[in-house]
């Protein structure tokens, strides 16, 4: 997720919204393409105030540079072979564990 245009600040009410398994870059200085820093953020929530503050709330959030492609591939091999298996909860943790499995992949790769 990229917010590259400061928010109006007249006459908007606060942005909420929640974040899927994915990359935020996050821009220490915005006139400098260079200090961009990818982040992969497993789940979380995004607030846009009024005053074009944006506020990032992650379970987790990992440089996509400290992400390992072995064990991301072995997290997704075991998170794949326990879907369709065990009990609602159980296999909606699989799904889970598989969505963000792939995102960290596509993160890796560059896809994202």
């Amino acid at each position: 997720m990229r917010l590259t245009h400061p928010v109006p600040r007249n006459n908007h009410s606060q942005l909420v919204s929640g974040l899927k398994p994915g990359v935020i870059t996050v821009f220490e200085n915005a006139a400098d393409e260079k200090s961009a820093k990818r982040f992969f953020v497993s789940s979380g929530s995004v607030l846009v105030n009024v005053d074009s503050t944006v506020q990032i709330i992650s379970e987790e959030a990992v440089p996509v540079d400290d992400l390992d492609t072995n064990a991301v591939r072995a997290g997704l091999d075991a998170w794949t072979a326990k879907l369709g298996k065990g009990d609602d909860a159980a296999q909606a943790e699989a799904a889970i564990g598989v969505e963000v499995h792939e995102a960290m992949a596509k993160a890796i790769s560059g896809e994202m």
